[in-house]
């Protein structure tokens, strides 16, 4: 094996356990809403109108100055947002590997608006950690979705991280005893 071949391998294998490890665990995403505007999470138990969420049960979460909303398995979400001026758009999309891939879009007229309801183990059976953007005409926010109650193994993104790291760790035993000749 040359020298090119086995700084490749090496390479390769610190990619697959910085990936796995990675993939493994948690990460936040700072909460940002701009443009005068805020927005407030709602989580239930049930799925019920959003508007009514926090008084039958639910809590609420202040999207404006949070960056980290911890919710539960089994729970419904949703946020509403407010706008100092009238919106015509608006949108919200989760952030996967750094793209965006749109949940929910609509159009209208006010200062209010509201995405709907989510059932959280939609998402909580790909990943623990979910990152949420979201905006309209003049508004734009983000933060991070956590599900406590949720192993980071027990989702896709766990399972396939722990694998990547499997992988990598044997990788990284082949080439240890490649180069003792054993």
């Amino acid at each position: 094996m040359t020298t090119a071949t086995r700084t490749m391998t090496r390479i390769g294998i610190a990619a697959f356990v910085a990936i796995g490890a990675g993939m493994a665990t948690p990460h936040s995403a700072s909460a940002i809403v701009s443009g005068g505007c805020t927005a407030t999470g709602n989580e239930t138990s049930t799925d019920i109108d959003p508007k009514h969420a926090a008084g039958a049960g639910g809590t609420s979460f202040d999207i404006t100055t949070g960056s980290e909303w911890h919710v539960h398995r089994g729970s419904f979400v949703s946020g509403t947002g407010t706008a100092p001026s009238d919106q015509t758009e608006g949108h919200v999309d989760v952030v996967v590997f750094g793209l965006a891939i749109p949940l929910k879009s609509g159009t209208g007229h006010g200062t209010t608006g509201s995405a709907g309801t989510f059932k959280v183990d939609d998402l909580s059976k790909y990943t623990r950690t979910v990152d949420i953007t979201g905006g309209s005409d003049s508004c734009s926010g983000s933060l991070s979705l956590i599900v406590d109650d949720v192993s980071a193994t027990s989702t896709l993104a766990g399972q396939a991280g722990l694998g990547a790291t499997a992988l990598g760790v044997i990788g990284v035993g082949g080439v240890a005893m490649r180069r003792r000749g054993i």
